[in-house]
């Protein structure tokens, strides 16, 4: 009886209670629901993060437009000038009423938000883009890296290795495999006895719209491969030889695409010319002339003084130097596959200091273009002797004008 009556309380107790275990899942199952709802709150991609981030993307976009603003009361455009500078984007800034600071950086400007302490880069073209700190100079995939060498080391053949920041190299650089390197605007400075060798047969290519300096004497690129650069500036203390800013030595071919360039030196090998600005062009004594074919660009000077052949097909040229003591010249103006033009190209000056050079010949083609200024007369068919010799575009003969040397209907 009395058992029954105990079985009875028993049953009465499990059916109106709770038992231990059950007590305790149910604190787990409360404590894990808990982590949860915190985790979605303050992690990273959680709703106090997500709203941070909103808030982040907001005050970025709002400061964006801002300076778009700027731009275009400065400009009257989306477009930088020249006459643009840091006082009046700052000027315009305040207009909006938005406090920052506004510094030249190379040929763009810099603009750092004074509440947010956010840094923008402002370029000539207009565009603008976030600078964000702390991360290292260059960028190969997804990493990144503080010198040029530890992020070409890291790179694997037909890579691209990004410029994040301006920067400076103190140590040779040697690229032994192919590489792009996207100067992304920015400019890396080369000290010291820093400079870039370019092995037989590795195809480099450097563009970006940045800026490759030196300040060292050593000169930017010596090139034993295949170089292309695009839209770039490079700027070193040229002189000749190997103080040029680029040397084709050996097998090193160039193509440089709307780059401005103040000195190229070739040993032997071909550098064509697409387009941009260049001081500088000449060979180097190396028993084995180089060859030039420029096509529409701005040149200073070219200096055939030790040989080689150079093809004018296009552009303005300022003056040219035949003088030579080491091998014959080869010097080709205009195109004779194009429509005469006679302003293209453009020859400001020819210049033959040694007349007799004992043996060593120098040939002209003329077969399109000015020529403003020449130490002989064109209108000699034939050649003038002492080894200098000239052909006229067939169909065609030079006359002088008041402006220069042009080719006219025989």
């Amino acid at each position: 009886m009395k058992n029954q009556k105990k079985q009875k309380y028993l049953r009465k107790a499990r059916e109106k209670g709770i038992t231990l275990i059950a007590l305790v899942i149910t604190v787990i199952v409360l404590l894990i629901l808990a982590g949860v709802s915190i985790g979605m709150i303050t992690r990273d991609n959680g709703i106090v993060g997500q709203a941070n981030q909103a808030k982040e993307d907001t005050i970025v976009a709002d400061e964006k437009e801002s300076l778009n603003m700027a731009i275009v009361s400065c400009m009257g455009k989306n477009k930088l000038g020249e006459s643009i500078g840091d006082r009046q984007l700052e000027d315009e800034l305040e207009k909006n009423q938005k406090e920052a600071t506004v510094t030249v950086a190379g040929n763009d400007l810099e603009v750092t938000f004074d509440d947010t302490q956010h840094k923008y880069m402002v370029y000539q073209d207009g565009t603008i883009e976030q600078i964000i700190e702390g991360l290292g100079n260059y960028l190969v995939g997804d990493k990144y890296y503080d010198t040029f060498q530890e992020a070409f080391e890291a790179a694997e053949s037909g890579s691209v290795i990004k410029v994040i920041y301006n920067t400076t190299e103190d140590s040779q650089i040697v690229i032994d495999k192919d590489i792009t390197i996207n100067t992304n605007r920015r400019t890396i400075s080369l000290t010291n006895n820093a400079r870039i060798t370019i092995n037989e047969k590795i195809n480099v290519d450097i563009n970006g719209n940045g800026v490759l300096t030196s300040e060292n004497g050593l000169g930017i690129i010596l090139n034993r491969g295949n170089l292309t650069t695009s839209n770039i500036t490079m700027e070193s203390p040229s002189g000749g030889s190997l103080q040029s800013t680029i040397v084709l030595i050996a097998s090193g071919n160039f193509t440089s695409d709307n780059c401005n360039i103040d000195s190229i030196t070739n040993e032997g090998e071909t550098a064509t010319i697409n387009g941009g600005k260049y001081e500088t062009l000449s060979g180097y004594p190396s028993g084995n002339p180089g060859t030039y074919i420029i096509n529409d660009a701005e040149i200073a000077s070219i200096e055939l003084t030790k040989g080689g052949t150079t093809i004018i097909n296009s552009g303005k040229i300022g003056n040219i130097f035949l003088s030579n003591d080491s091998a014959d010249i080869y010097l080709t103006i205009g195109n004779i596959n194009e429509t005469v033009n006679n302003n293209n190209p453009e020859i400001q000056k020819i210049e033959y200091p040694n007349w007799d050079m004992g043996g060593i010949n120098t040939i002209i083609n003329f077969y399109n273009g000015i020529i403003k200024e020449c130490f002989f007369d064109l209108e000699y068919s034939g050649g003038i002797g002492r080894g200098v010799e000239y052909n006229i575009r067939p169909g065609y003969k030079a006359q002088t004008t008041s402006n220069g040397t042009i080719l006219v209907n025989e």
